[in-house]
């Protein structure tokens, strides 16, 4: 096991004019739930996307599981890349059954049989959808399609989940779900981050926050939230 799943190192991404990340050093550590906080247009997809190798950057270090993406190579680079998951805000099922969605990533990592049949009924029921399998994908709510994709992503058992505002718009009962699964996450092993712009979401998560305004880590300062204040990290 790393000491450090992901590290950051004066890293730049813009778009155009814009300079959408500017991280000097950041890193996550591994086998921990870590939340990135901070409003819209903050950096908190681009930073999803770097460590998951969607994003280009112009400079700078990017080592996940101790591999230097921009220097490691093809084979390397998608082998580091098949042990992370992400599930953006919007999330795309397939117009078939919530049991085959679940068992797609496991298909493509060539998982058959017993052990994938297990995996998929494991994951399920650890967000709620037990008896989901036979459901189509069209018909569920927003919050049972995030709670698919969570079941997607622990499937894979991955050695790290990326989740990018994956309560967005869901109702309470969901919410819970959701957070439930991403514990179970951790509890399997996974290195867990996750973006949101609910401070109060980020704490129920973890201790391990950091906030991101205009692309960069901000400064430290105090959860402004009751008695149980700590710091940003």
């Amino acid at each position: 096991m790393w000491e450090t799943a992901v590290r950051l190192s004066n890293v730049v991404v813009t778009y155009g004019a814009t300079r959408a990340l500017d991280v000097d050093d950041l890193s996550f550590a591994s086998g921990d739930v870590h939340v990135l906080v901070g409003d819209n247009g903050s950096g908190k997809t681009t930073l999803l996307r770097v460590i998951a190798g969607l994003c280009g950057y112009g400079s700078g270090l990017v080592r996940v599981l101790d591999k230097d993406l921009a220097n490691a190579s093809l084979a390397t680079r998608r082998g580091v890349l098949r042990r992370v998951t992400l599930c953006m805000q919007s999330q795309y099922l397939f117009d078939t059954t919530v049991q085959r969605n679940v068992e797609y990533g496991l298909r493509a990592h060539g998982i058959e049989g017993e052990e994938r049949d297990r995996r998929v009924r494991e994951a399920l029921d650890a967000v709620g959808l037990g008896d989901f399998h036979a459901r189509r994908a069209k018909s569920l709510s927003g919050g049972e399609t995030q709670r698919v994709a969570i079941a997607r992503a622990m499937a894979l058992e991955p050695d790290i989940a990326l989740l990018d505002e994956p309560t967005a718009s869901v109702d309470q009962t969901s919410r819970a779900l959701v957070e439930r699964g991403i514990e179970r996450l951790r509890d399997a092993g996974s290195t867990v981050i996750v973006a949101t712009h609910q401070v109060e979401q980020a704490y129920r998560l973890s201790a391990r926050v950091v906030r991101l305004e205009g692309g960069r880590a901000a400064g430290a300062g105090e959860y402004p939230g009751g008695r149980h204040r700590r710091r940003w990290r």
